[in-house]
């Protein structure tokens, strides 16, 4: 009885029993809210001006790769060396995933995520540039094979 008498005077039972439910009800009612408030705030940021920058950035983006194909397709030495890049960007996306697949081996590079995620991505973050750089390669290569097989086969004299 004496156990029960000591937690109704202690402060910390009262903040503990009163402050976290205060807490999760404050929580409910906010994630009640949310859906709503981020809809709201989409429709007016995605419609809105961000929705016509990325729209216009994505265009560019298309804009460039295109007249870049456009350009090699009819030169069947630049199409080789393209698919040559493009594949010399795969063995060293392959060579870097083993090297970071023996060090999370042989090195604590594997319980940095447990400690610190910032740092492991930060850590990783050459494997996904490359693995980048290699499927814009690859984007590229496959984009410029279709253009040149609709043209057909050029002869040089």
């Amino acid at each position: 009885m004496d156990y029960f008498i000591e937690k109704i005077y202690d402060p910390a039972f009262w903040f503990q029993g009163l402050f976290f439910p205060i807490i999760l009800y404050l929580f409910s009612k906010l994630f009640k809210v949310t859906p709503i408030v981020v809809k709201w705030l989409g429709n007016k940021v995605i419609n809105g001006f961000l929705r016509r920058r990325l729209k216009g950035l994505s265009r560019w983006f298309i804009k460039k790769e295109l007249i870049k194909v456009k350009q090699l397709r009819r030169n069947p030495y630049a199409i080789q060396y393209q698919i040559a890049k493009e594949h010399s960007y795969f063995l060293i996306f392959i060579v870097t995933s083993f090297l970071y697949l023996a060090l999370a081996f042989t090195t604590q590079i594997a319980n940095l995520l447990a400690v610190n995620t910032f740092a492991f991505i930060i850590t990783t973050a050459p494997l996904y540039c490359i693995e980048f750089k290699w499927l814009i390669e690859n984007s590229l290569v496959k984009k410029l094979i279709i253009s040149a097989n609709k043209i057909g086969p050029s002869h040089v004299n």
